[in-house]
């Protein structure tokens, strides 16, 4: 079917030697050029590495953030239903497209902006079309929020691993895409991006022709849709049933067209890519590595760099890494992946403050992302735990905060704020902090042992004793419970209950506790 699909799409926009090899080289005035003829004897004669060094350069070292972010700016205006502006901003995109295809990047952009992976966002997206029925916007908007949460439900386990529930959810909510690009349709029929979805789920239900369908209407609007033509190549990968034969036929046709978009070179780079990704998955970083560099001889293609950044830092090139990712971020500074890995390369690299904003911003361009959260939630303990030794409370106290606010449910970081807090002489909130902890993690004794000091520097025995208690019914077998209750017991002035104590904890190993069990034993004349 693949085969049948490629050849229907060749028919279709003149595809010829379809097979045919593909030339690329740089012309005398540093340009790069794609061609099915060999390029001329003296420029053949420099080596694929000079070649390569011509369209890959180094960049510097940056951390700035863009000061407007067309993801940030959209969600924006969605969250505080602003749905005029968002149709004018959106459709102002549109037009930019229309007058140069080179700027289609911040169309799709803005439409992925809109993969929100929270199901209490559907009223929203109900609202906006809602306020304007007739805006093909607000439709095909609601589609990529559909498309979005399909594959939030499905996973991201391979096929076999995925429960049919997870599939049959996923089938729905791209059911519900559909029927909105439907509505797209009734309204306009020049929209790439509603083109790019129709591929993309037409392939995830194996309906080559209706993929087909899609590629010819899409090129039809603009022939040289650097994004239409990639959504259809992933289509032809071996993974979804194609080959490198079709890969390279398609890409033979769509390099006619880089007059028109410069984008389209990195296309030619596309099957190294793909051969790079399964290497990766085979756990050959090295073939990895090396199979993306070849693919980026075709052209500095973000997604690319991003992926060889990823390798460099699996093969703890860290340096390499996040040139590479620095690269990635400057041509395309809306990605959150991109910034995730560049905060665990900065880790790696022990700049910790950089790690920190880049996992900041990677957060606001995908608060839905656990492996962000998780990951800024370190950094945030971390530096937490690094101000209270360096005696800055104050600012441990914020960073606890902040951690706390994306985990209101890590009883750790509770222990660690109550420990500034004791520091600080603030023990109501240090006993609020444990009480905190030991409902979220009942059965770790540092927490019972936090709030024992705390307390016992007010000799506020009595408080302490429900604490053991508690620890105890739960843990009959620590030993180290035992002797810290006896010890309370002890402070009371109630020898019998504290040597019984003492007595337990001895019995159960605890060495501790044997030395204070004759302590006690000697002092009351047993």
């Amino acid at each position: 079917m693949k085969l049948l699909l490629i050849l229907m799409v060749f028919v279709l926009f003149g595809g010829q030697n379809a097979y045919a090899q593909i030339y690329k080289w740089v012309d005398e005035n540093g340009r790069a050029q794609f061609s099915d003829k060999p390029p001329p004897a003296k420029v053949n004669e420099s080596s694929e590495a000079e070649q390569s060094n011509i369209l890959i350069t180094k960049t510097k070292s940056v951390q700035a953030y863009p000061r407007t972010s067309i993801t940030l700016k959209v969600r924006n205006l969605l969250e505080n239903k602003e749905f005029k502006a968002l149709n004018a901003y959106l459709e102002k995109l549109q037009t930019n497209v229309d007058y140069n295809i080179a700027k289609e990047m911040d169309l799709f952009t803005a439409y992925y902006a809109f993969r929100i992976e929270d199901k209490s966002y559907e009223p929203l997206f109900n609202a906006w079309i809602d306020s304007t029925p007739d805006k093909y916007t607000a439709y095909l908007a609601r589609a990529r929020y559909y498309y979005g949460l399909g594959w939030m439900v499905r996973g991201s386990d391979w096929a076999s691993e995925t429960k049919e529930e997870q599939m049959q959810e996923m089938a729905d909510y791209f059911n519900q895409a559909m029927i909105d690009i439907t509505a797209v349709f009734k309204i306009t029929d020049q929209s790439l991006v509603s083109y790019t979805t129709l591929i993309n789920i037409a392939n995830m239900f194996s309906k080559d022709r209706q993929a087909a369908a899609a590629v010819k209407k899409g090129l039809e609007v603009n022939h040289a849709s650097y994004m239409i033509r990639t959504t259809f190549l992933n289509t032809l990968t071996p993974r979804w049933g194609g080959s490198y034969k079709e890969m390279s036929g398609f890409i033979k046709v769509s390099l006619h067209f880089i007059k028109d978009n410069p984008k389209i070179q990195w296309l030619a780079g596309e099957i190294y890519a793909d051969a790079a990704s399964m290497s990766y998955i085979q756990d050959a970083p090295n073939a990895a590595e090396e199979k993306y560099t070849k693919a980026l001889m075709f052209g500095e293609n973000p997604a690319l760099l991003y992926q060889r950044g990823k390798i460099r830092h699996k093969l703890k090139k860290y340096k390499n890494a996040l040139e590479d990712l620095n690269q990635a971020i400057e041509i395309y500074p809306e990605d959150a992946d991109y910034y995730y890995w560049r905060g665990r390369t900065y880790i790696k690299l022990e700049n910790n403050s950089k790690a920190m904003a880049d996992m900041q911003y990677a957060a606001k361009l995908n608060p839905y992302a656990q492996k962000i959260s998780k990951l800024l939630e370190w950094l945030l303990i971390t530096e937490g735990y690094n101000l209270r030794k360096s005696g800055d409370k104050s600012s441990a106290v914020d960073k606890y905060n902040a951690a706390l606010r994306l985990n209101p449910n890590n009883a750790d970081t509770y222990n660690r704020r109550a420990r500034v807090y004791i520091g600080q002489n603030q023990n109501d909130l240090a006993i609020s902090d444990l009480d905190k902890a030991i409902e979220l993690d009942s059965n770790n004794i540092d927490h019972y042992l936090l709030i024992d000091f705390v307390l016992a520097k007010s000799k506020a025995w009595k408080k302490i004793i429900p604490y053991w208690d508690k620890f105890i019914a739960l843990n009959p077998d620590s030993g180290r419970a035992y002797r810290e209750r006896g010890g309370t017991y002890y402070h009371m002035g109630d020898m019998k209950l504290a040597v019984k104590d003492a007595k337990r904890a001895a019995d159960l190993g605890d060495l501790a506790g044997k030395e204070i069990y004759e302590r006690y034993r000697s002092r009351v004349g047993q």
